[in-house]
Order: C-alpha cells, then sequence, then structure tokens
C-alpha cells in the first residue's frame, strides 16, 4: 500500500512535467531533390517558426529574450538533433523516418519521431547516343602528331556540368 502511494505522486510529476511540452517534429522543414531512385533529402528545424509559436518572440534584443527567460533555451535549438534512417537514392513513395532529439535545456519541447513519404523527385530522362552526340562536340587543335583535343558540352543544364575525357590512342 505504501508503494502505491509514493507511486502515484511520483508518475503524476513525470505526467505533469511531460505536459505543455509541444512536439519538435512538427517544426522540421525537409526539401526532396534529385530524381526518383537517386533522390536525398535535406531537412532542419524552422527554428523562427518555433520563436515564433511556442516562445512567443518575433525580433526582440537579446535583453528582452533573457527578462523572458528564454534566452538560453533559443540558443540551444541549434543543438537540437535530427537523424533519418534513409538520406539518398530515395525514390517517390518511399518512407523516410526522421528522429529529433532535443537538448535537456530547452523545456518547451520534447524529442519526437516524424515519418514522411518521399514524393517530387522527378523522373530520370533517358539520353540516346544520338543525343549525346549532337551535344558533345570534339574541337581538334594543331597539327599531325602534336595535336590536342577539346571537348564542347552543350547538354542542357544539369548535364552541361559534365566533364567528358579524350582517351589517346595510338596507332
Amino acid at each position: 500500500m505504501n508503494k502505491k502511494l509514493i507511486a502515484i505522486p511520483i508518475l503524476s510529476v513525470l505526467f505533469l512535467s511531460a505536459c505543455g511540452k509541444e512536439d519538435i517534429s512538427n517544426y522540421i522543414e525537409k526539401d526532396f531533390h534529385g530524381i526518383n531512385g537517386k533522390g536525398s533529402i535535406s531537412y532542419e528545424i524552422d527554428e523562427d517558426k518555433i520563436a515564433r509559436e511556442i516562445y512567443k518572440v518575433t525580433s526582440p534584443t537579446d535583453e528582452d529574450l533573457e527578462k523572458k527567460g528564454v534566452y538560453d533555451e533559443l540558443e540551444a535549438l541549434s543543438d537540437i538533433e535530427i537523424t533519418a534512417n534513409k538520406e539518398d537514392n530515395l525514390k517517390n513513395g518511399e518512407k523516410v523516418k526522421l528522429k529529433v532529439t532535443v537538448p535537456e535545456e530547452i523545456k518547451r519541447l520534447k524529442s519526437g519521431e516524424k515519418e514522411i513519404e518521399v514524393s517530387g523527385l522527378k523522373k530520370a530522362k533517358v539520353l540516346k547516343n544520338d543525343d549525346i552526340k549532337s551535344h558533345v562536340i570534339p574541337k581538334f587543335f594543331g597539327a599531325s602528331g602534336r595535336g590536342s583535343v577539346e571537348i564542347e558540352n552543350t547538354l542542357p543544364a544539369p548535364l552541361s556540368d559534365l566533364e567528358f575525357k579524350v582517351k589517346m590512342m595510338v596507332n
């Protein structure tokens, strides 16, 4: 009986201390980029949104933040850690789980997990040999036996960043 009487207040304190904390996973900004099957994800915490919605801060000075007692907590937002179970080689429709860990000094937020569906990755375009031949133009300079070659790439972006190398052949 005594154990129950002790356990009830302890559990009540634990329960009440968890109440009122906002789940940090609601403040994750994510973006998918790349092509379907080879996509990647980038993510970050929206610190400005947290400051506005949780701490009711718009653009006060450091002095104002200290008076409100939130300066240290807002500074600790940069210590929040986010990990994903998969970050690359993503395809549309796939699920990615983000786990967010909040440092103890942040009292108004709690750690959390969020599962998100990959979307918005572009379909890969297949280039045929004729496409490449018409956009990869060799230019020859010099005299026979002492010449050089330069490759001009006129493919559309982002393929325009590709570099082509010429292998020297000896007869």
